[in-house]
């Protein structure tokens, strides 16, 4: 399915495929070198799989609350996949590579891993146009390279770190914490917002669009540099020591008893959630108004799509409801059964997002073949009984 979204893009030319074969050859080597100094993953391999899976399990709620919000725009998912595992399985290393040549680490870290972060979403942009079609997508998919660069980087602190000093539980529980809240670590939050920057200057037609995306970047390379090395090791211990203050009425200022240590470990995880929350006051709020946003502009884009089509393929009162549409409002459909109105909606989503991307290049949907049996598709499931 992803091959027939192929043409109009960059990938329907040799020239295009050769140019993303370079560029992805080029950072899988540097990668796969970066990696054998890094971990040595091959005779790191059952500790490697184990802080990737116990990152993937901690993380799995911010997965689901990611595909919830994408799911609209689901023929987009190998694409989102594609950059998920690839935030996961070369960015990190690339970018540790480069943190390790730096001559000036803490004010480079934030610029260096903020880009890396988000490489796999340019590429996308590039050379599969049409899956990133504004905010909502740029986030999601930014959102997805946080999650497999932070769950990478627990695997590799966990074998480096924490497994040589407290073993093989111990250590993993140590390193648990940094998936913030249920896997929203701040390299989740950072890089949803250069994701959202980048889609929304998508979207827009404005001459200035680009410097939305450089204005969400620099934001998230600062607040990464302060919380590597000032403001985040600070608040954290603030947090820490105001939880442990009263839930047991016990300070952990000056020198802490091993009581007071195990009590501190206890509540490290909270306090790693709660100072995610604290170093992103800026930017969480402006992530809310991103998701809130975009969502009112899909509603609104995927009703003005489906306008045109007529009645066998979006009957008057479906498209009356999607005009009327709401937030978490399911879509009225017209069917038999509850399995044709499922597939007939996402069918009328696919085709609706399909004629946007094609009227953006100047395109006419109805010469286009994939556009053509997203339609046969929907008249099929009209008429099964």
């Amino acid at each position: 399915m992803l091959a027939d979204h192929l043409d109009h893009t960059p990938l329907a030319t040799a020239r295009g495929k050769l140019m993303l074969a370079g560029l992805l050859a080029a950072q899988g080597a540097l990668a796969t070198w970066a990696w054998n100094g890094w971990v040595h993953p091959v005779s790191n391999a059952p500790l490697l799989v184990l802080g990737i899976g116990a990152g993937l399990l901690g993380s799995s709620w911010t997965l689901i609350a990611i595909a919830f919000l994408g799911r609209r725009r689901r023929a987009t998912w190998p694409v989102r996949w594609l950059v998920f595992l690839w935030a996961a399985a070369v960015t990190p290393a690339c970018a540790a590579f480069f943190n390790s040549h730096s001559p000036a680490t803490a004010l480079t870290v934030g610029i260096n891993e903020e880009f890396w972060k988000v490489t796999p979403l340019l590429l996308a942009a590039w050379f599969v146009p049409w899956s990133l079609r504004g905010t909502r997508d740029g986030l999601l998919m930014g959102a997805l390279g946080g999650v497999g660069f932070n769950v990478i980087e627990l695997a590799v602190y966990y074998i480096r770190m924490s497994y040589p000093q407290q073993g093989l539980f111990r250590g993993l529980d140590a390193q648990l914490g940094r998936l913030g809240l249920w896997g929203v670590d701040n390299h989740v939050v950072w890089s949803a917002l250069v994701g959202a920057g980048i889609g929304h200057a998508i979207h827009t037609r404005s001459g200035r669009r680009w410097l939305i995306p450089l204005g969400t970047y620099l934001l998230a390379a600062v607040t990464h540099m302060a919380q590597d090395f000032l403001l985040g090791p600070v608040l954290l211990v603030l947090i820490l020591a105001g939880i442990v203050q009263r839930t047991s009425g016990v300070s952990i200022v000056g020198t802490p008893t091993k009581a007071q240590v195990a009590m501190s470990e206890r509540w490290l995880p909270t306090a790693s959630g709660l100072e995610v929350i604290a170093i992103n006051m800026v930017i969480l709020p402006l992530l809310a108004l991103a998701l809130l946003r975009s969502g009112h502009e899909e509603r609104k884009a995927l009703a003005a799509a489906l306008s045109g089509e007529d009645g066998t393929i979006v009957t008057p009162e479906e498209l009356a409801d999607a005009n009327r549409a709401t937030r978490f409002h399911r879509r009225m459909i017209t069917a038999s059964t509850a399995r044709a109105r499922k597939h007939i909606r996402r069918a009328q989503d696919a085709l609706a997002f399909r004629k946007e991307f094609l009227a953006r290049i100047g395109i006419d949907d109805r010469a286009d073949p994939v556009a053509t049996r997203y339609r046969a598709r929907i008249t099929a499931l009209r008429s099964a009984p």
